[in-house]
């Protein structure tokens, strides 16, 4: 697992991730690509890229709102974790 900062925590490392996935995972649900979703969401491609491949900073509660409306989800289905 890439390491995202030296100031995050394990878990907290490990639950920026996990947007990554739940992002890549409705988008692909949708059946959009990576383009579709950031034309969609305002965010530049190169953003979503680094969010679902797991290595970008972590994301801020603006890019969740953003995304979550985007992927036509609650912003707690991209929080929620099994």
């Amino acid at each position: 697992m890439p390491m995202i900062s030296k100031n995050l925590t394990p878990k907290e490392e490990q639950i920026i991730i996990n947007i990554g996935l739940r992002v890549g995972y409705f988008r692909r649900k949708l059946g959009i690509t990576q383009q579709m979703l950031s034309d969609r969401s305002g965010l530049a491609l190169n953003t979503i890229s680094k969010i679902e491949s797991k290595v970008f900073f972590p994301v801020g509660l603006v890019s969740i709102i953003r995304l979550a409306a985007a992927l036509e989800v609650e912003i707690w289905q991209l929080l929620k974790f099994d």
